[in-house]
């Protein structure tokens, strides 16, 4: 999996279409606002859910925001997350093993 952000997303899909072997399927989400901490938090959570392994070559910054704009971009993601799971893409939730007795 990749997590990244662009100015322009259709040079930037050509780019990595080019130099990256392991995708079959993209997800692309616009945002003008914050993005830079929206691929932050994204890669956090997506790490966090250990799912799928990143191939980010990077790792992104968080960057500082407000507190009011802080919590308005985790509403942001948290409405990212329900779309993507619901896509049949679950990147950012963790995978639980049921206990064994």
């Amino acid at each position: 999996m990749y997590i990244g952000e662009a100015e322009n997303c259709l040079t930037r899909l050509k780019q990595h279409n080019k130099s990256k072997d392991f995708w079959t399927h993209t997800v692309v989400f616009i945002s003008k606002t914050h993005i830079k901490f929206l691929e932050w938090l994204c890669c956090e959570i997506a790490i966090k859910a250990n799912r799928y392994s990143l191939e980010n070559s990077n790792s992104p910054s968080k960057s500082h925001v407000s507190e009011s704009v802080e919590a308005d971009l985790y509403d942001n993601f948290e409405t990212r997350q329900i779309l993507v799971s619901t896509l049949g893409y679950p990147i950012f939730d963790e995978f639980f093993k049921p206990k064994t007795k």
